[in-house]
């Protein structure tokens, strides 16, 4: 729902990482290793739902033809 947009987004923007990503050790960073910020996590969140799109078909499409292979929230 929105809340768990808002929240992830928050999360993600400030400090790189959700539940899920910070038990496996991953960061969303960008280029320069620095949090992307609140408002593109949020923008990160919304998009995601652009990628699961078809079975993620739409994801992994994005992730195949991209040059740094990225999904659409990634781009």
């Amino acid at each position: 729902g929105s809340f768990t947009t808002v929240l992830f987004g928050v999360w993600e923007g400030r400090w790189g990482w959700s539940p899920g990503k910070g038990l496996c050790g991953l960061r969303v960073v960008r280029t320069t290793l620095e949090p992307i910020g609140v408002m593109r996590g949020m923008i990160r969140q919304i998009l995601l739902v652009g990628d699961t799109f078809f079975n993620y078909v739409v994801g992994v499409a994005l992730i195949a033809i991209t040059g740094k292979q990225q999904r659409l929230g990634d781009i």
